[in-house]
């Protein structure tokens, strides 16, 4: 039997998560995230999948259902 692999997100998704996170409140790290979310403005390709790494590891303070639900995806869009 053969193990599906679900598809990796779009970047229609990544951009709207990253749009929420501009939004977010400035507590811990999450300034850091907001920059590198408006660094990658325009990105694409494997510059795109940098960047959403470097939001990842400033999202500590993120907590919450939706703030799992949009990790997992920003993971998922970069393999991590």
């Amino acid at each position: 039997m053969s193990k599906q692999v679900a598809a990796k997100p779009s970047v229609e998704q990544v951009s709207r998560i990253l749009n929420r996170i501009m939004t977010l409140p400035d507590k811990g790290n999450i300034p850091y995230a907001k920059a590198y979310a408006e660094a990658a403005r325009g990105m694409t390709g494997t510059a795109l999948d940098v960047q959403v790494l470097y939001v990842l590891c400033n999202l500590s303070h993120w907590i919450g259902e939706e703030a799992r639900a949009s990790k997992k995806i920003l993971k998922s869009f970069t393999g991590a």
